[in-house]
């Protein structure tokens, strides 16, 4: 009979915790894949858009105050006088796709960001997630997805169906696990896709 810690009757598994990591990383992570790149370079350069956008219009100039909806143009004359075309392409872009309501949103110089806590913190997972999705060597099950995207999930639903008000810095958190697990999951998915048709191409 095998006791607790042992295998096939082996002495008990000794190895300390960090001594596991070291192991399950050695064998699993490797050097990001250059096939992963595009997703990488597009989703970094958005993201350090979205970031780097009240930086270039002038301080304090940005406030689009407490009423907004997704899906629809609500700021457009405010985003219209922006007079940098990066800025105005980052703020056009938030009015479409954020409500962008300035107390669930970050201030930097003074000035909102162009897309609430929650999707700066989803895009800017999404880049540190197409990152490890290209380095993972078997790719993100659906499940462990399912368990990335569950926090935003359920906090943004709360929100949305209750009185309950969540805060910014949970937002930015539950955003970037979110944007963690997206990111990993398509450029795993991704590399393991083109790998497979070129492999089909040279069997053809």
């Amino acid at each position: 009979m095998t006791g607790a810690g042992e295998v096939d009757g082996g002495p008990p598994d000794r190895t300390g915790p960090m001594e596991r990591i070291r192991r399950w990383t050695s064998e699993n992570v490797h050097r990001p894949d250059l096939l992963g790149a595009p997703l990488i370079i597009l989703s970094g350069l958005f993201a350090l858009l979205l970031i780097s956008s009240p930086f270039l219009v002038e301080n304090g100039s940005i406030d689009l105050g407490d009423e907004g909806s997704v899906g629809e143009i609500d700021h457009g004359g405010v985003i219209s006088d922006i007079e940098n075309p990066l800025a105005r392409f980052a703020y056009r872009f938030g009015d479409r796709y954020c409500h962008q309501m300035d107390r669930r949103s970050f201030f930097l110089n003074g000035n909102q960001m162009p897309v609430c806590s929650r999707d700066i913190g989803l895009f800017s997972g999404l880049f540190l997630g197409c990152v490890a999705g290209s380095s993972y060597r078997k790719g993100m099950k659906l499940r462990v997805l399912v368990f990335f995207l569950a926090p935003m999930a359920v906090d943004g639903l709360l929100q949305a169906l209750t009185s309950y008000e969540s805060f910014n810095i949970l937002r930015l958190l539950t955003g970037s696990l979110g944007g963690m697990g997206i990111g990993t999951y398509v450029n795993g998915s991704f590399i393991q896709t083109v790998r497979l048709l070129r492999l089909r191409a040279g069997k053809g």
